[in-house]
């Protein structure tokens, strides 16, 4: 959510994503592959996946409005590794090599561990390759990153981390009284994009996000990014021309809904523009940089529907003129 958020506002100075989806064709390709593992039982939590399987109904709830063939190019466009040239403001991503709902292969091939599939039943399967359904498709973050745009340090477990066990996520098992302190998660200020990687080793059948008891915080990272101020990269050519088209409720024809009509909806033409006309005033006058980087970017643009400039002057006019 926080990245769908990053792509689709503005102004957006920082975000943190914990166990973000980014790849949805490949995730519910993932739960597709073992859904057969958790059929029959009386409980989720009964099932050899037990937390899986207590989230495949999310799957089931999406298919209600999007189509269930996993590669049709709805599936792309809703998913953030389609949106990276509209995230424009700095990420953190925290993510656990252990992950059993969200498995961190879409993002990285790095520090992946395989399963042990004794501990497993027969025939479950993760691997990137085989899940995502298209060439499209088949594409993690890691590869849509610019260059030079991302930091990725690894926090090993903490003193006093345990195994979560299902008998303890059912509370029919004591947790142990001793556990990990707060520690703050690593990043860089120098890069955009920060990918925290939670090191637990392989993921074990009965994990949620995480296979054992964490406490790590994005402090550091929210404090120094809520008093930093904004700076021109906020704004680029991708994000103006989506806010453009969001104020002139132009129609994107992808992503579709199951029965064929556009799944971006825009029902509310004042509000769509008096957050258009907000964000961009907030942005350019944060500095004289930003208002030139608005000024340029607009003036290179096929829409003006803001007159020949986009100047705050003129944006606190159409703000001021604009009823619902």
């Amino acid at each position: 959510m926080a990245l769908a958020m990053s792509a689709d506002m503005f102004p957006v100075t920082s975000a943190t994503a914990d166990a973000p989806v980014v790849n949805w064709a490949y995730n519910f390709g993932y739960f597709e592959a073992n859904r057969a593992l958790v059929a029959g039982f009386a409980a989720p939590m009964e099932s050899p996946l037990p937390v899986f399987a207590s989230v495949l109904p999310l799957a089931d709830m999406a298919y209600e409005h999007f189509p269930r063939d996993l590669a049709d190019d709805t599936w792309f466009y809703i998913s953030p590794v389609a949106q990276v040239n509209r995230i424009t403001n700095p990420v953190l991503v925290t993510i656990a090599t252990g992950d059993m709902l969200v498995p961190m292969e879409q993002i990285t091939r790095a520090h992946i561990y395989p399963h042990d599939p004794g501990q497993f039943p027969e025939g479950y399967v993760r691997d990137f390759e085989h899940l995502a359904p298209s060439d499209k498709t088949r594409v993690r973050l890691e590869d849509v990153l610019a260059p030079g745009t991302v930091a990725t340090r690894v926090m090993p477990l903490q003193e006093h981390s345990y195994l979560v066990s299902t008998d303890m996520r059912l509370n029919k098992e004591p947790r142990p009284s001793k556990k990990p302190a707060a520690e703050d998660r690593p990043w860089s200020k120098e890069h955009q994009w920060n990918i925290c990687i939670l090191d637990e080793g392989p993921p074990e059948p009965f994990a949620d996000h995480t296979t054992y008891a964490w406490d790590t915080v994005p402090d550091s990272y929210v404090d120094h990014h809520y008093n930093a101020a904004p700076g021109p990269d906020l704004l680029n050519d991708a994000k103006l021309q989506w806010l453009l088209e969001q104020y002139t409720a132009t129609s994107n024809p992808l992503p579709l809904l199951r029965n064929g009509s556009p799944a971006n909806r825009r029902n509310f033409d004042y509000l769509e523009k008096r957050d258009v006309l907000n964000g961009l005033l907030a942005f350019a006058e944060c500095a004289p940089a930003c208002e030139e980087r608005l000024t340029t970017l607009y003036a290179a643009s096929n829409l003006k529907p803001f007159g020949p400039q986009a100047t705050p002057p003129v944006l606190r006019q159409l703000l001021e003129d604009l009823r619902p």
